[in-house]
C-alpha cells in the first residue's frame, strides 16, 4: 500500500544535470503564507517540472528557497522565469541561477546543513566505504571492528546524554526511549525500528535498512559493530548496568532485518 511505502529523502543541494537542460534557482523571499504556491504555479504555468526543492530556516522573516527544474518541455527560458518572479516585489527579494560545477548544480546559500537546529554533515559512500573497508585492510580485521564498536559506544553514550537525559527517560519509560531512538535514527538516515519486544532481562529490536550493513560488500560481510556499540552505549546508560549485545539476524546474510538481542546483565 502507498500509505506504508518508504520514500527516500533527497537530502542536500547538489543535483546532477544529466539532461543538460536542468536549471537551479536561488530564491530569496519574504516568509509569507502561500509563497510555495506562487513558486509552484509559475513553474506549472511554464510547463517546468520541479525536480528538487529545499529551503532555509522558516522561523525567519526572510527565507532562501532552492528549486531545480527540468526545462525539457518548458515554454519559457530560465531568464524569463527570473524576470517574472522579480516583478513580484512584495514576495521576492532576489532571484538568481544556482551555481554549476561540471555536470552538477548546487546551492551556495543553503549552508551549513541543519537537522533540528543542529549542524550535521553528510558523509557519502566513498567516505563510508573507506571507513568500513580500508580500516580493516590497514589495521586488521579485529582491530577495525573494535574501533567501530567503541566509536559507536561513545556516540550512544553521548546521544543518551544529549537527548534522553533532558527527557528524564528511565527503564520504566522504555517505550518512550524506543520512540526517541526511532525518531533519531530515521531523521539521520541510520535505520528504522520495525519492532521490539521485552523478554525478561532481554530487549529484542528489529531494524530495517541499517546503514552500516547496507554499505557492506555482500561477498565479505562482517555485521553491525558500530551499530552494536551505539546500542550498548544507549542501554548501558539507561539501565546503569553492563549489557551484552548479539546480532542474530543481518541483512548482509539475506535476512529482512538486523535483529539485536540486548541482555541487561545483573
Amino acid at each position: 500500500m502507498v500509505a506504508d511505502a518508504s520514500f527516500p529523502l533527497k537530502l542536500g543541494t547538489m543535483v546532477l544535470d544529466g539532461k543538460k537542460n536542468i536549471y537551479g534557482f536561488e530564491l530569496v523571499v519574504r516568509n509569507r503564507p502561500g509563497i510555495l504556491y506562487v513558486i509552484g504555479k509559475e513553474f506549472k504555468d511554464r510547463n517546468i517540472n520541479i525536480l528538487h526543492i529545499m529551503h532555509s530556516d522558516t522561523t525567519k522573516d526572510v527565507v532562501n528557497i532552492y528549486v531545480v527544474g527540468d526545462f525539457s518541455e518548458a515554454i519559457s527560458s530560465p531568464e524569463e522565469l527570473i524576470r517574472e518572479f522579480m516583478e513580484n516585489k512584495d514576495l521576492f527579494i532576489k532571484v538568481s541561477l544556482a551555481k554549476k560545477a561540471l555536470d552538477f548544480i548546487f546551492s551556495t546559500s543553503l549552508f551549513p546543513i541543519m537537522i533540528n537546529f543542529n549542524r550535521v554533515v553528510v558523509i557519502g559512500p566513498a567516505f563510508i566505504e573507506g571507513i568500513l573497508h580500508n580500516l580493516r585492510k590497514n589495521l586488521g580485521h579485529e582491530m577495525a571492528l573494535s574501533i567501530l564498536y567503541h566509536l559507536g559506544y561513545s556516540i550512544g553514550q553521548q546521544g543518551f546524554t544529549r537527548y534522553a537525559v533532558p527527557l528524564k527517560l528511565t527503564p520504566e519509560k522504555l517505550d518512550d526511549l524506543m520512540a526517541l531512538i526511532d525518531a533519531l535514527f530515521v531523521s539521520h538516515g541510520w535505520a528504522r525500528v520495525k519492532k521490539y519486544e521485552v523478554r525478561g532481562n532481554e530487549i529484542i529490536i528489529d531494524f530495517e535498512d541499517n546503514w552500516e550493513c547496507s554499505f557492506q560488500d555482500k561477498e565479505d560481510p562482517f555485521g553491525s559493530h558500530f551499530f552494536k556499540g551505539v546500542l550498548a552505549g544507549i542501554f548501558q546508560r539507561l539501565y546503569n548496568k553492563q549489557v551484552e549485545i548479539k546480532e542474530v539476524k543481518c541483512i548482509t546474510r539475506g535476512d529482512d532485518v538486523c535483529r539485536f538481542e540486548i541482555k541487561i546483565l545483573k
